[in-house]
């Protein structure tokens, strides 16, 4: 199911060179970076911050309830990601 905004846990989609990327929202910086939680970023789950402009889609699973949160706003600290390989 496609959502409007991001909400905690939710599945967010970005565009990258040679394919695309999906992590699970932790929350947004006033820097214009998402965080999340993803796999097979540097061969490991990690979290990353993901400029946010790069993001295509917002997705919940049809199976569980919609969320009552909307953003989470975090602070600007973490390792930014510009390759998700």
């Amino acid at each position: 199911m496609k959502l409007v905004e991001p909400s905690l846990g939710a599945i967010m989609v970005y565009d990258r060179e040679g394919g695309g990327h999906v992590g699970f929202y932790l929350g947004q910086d006033r820097d214009g970076f998402d965080h999340v939680v993803g796999g097979n970023q540097g061969n490991r789950v990690s979290r990353m911050r993901i400029l946010t402009a790069r993001r295509t889609a917002i997705r919940w699973p049809s199976t569980v309830p919609l969320p009552k949160s909307g953003p989470v706003m975090l602070t600007a600290a973490g390792e930014i990601s510009g390759n998700e390989s």
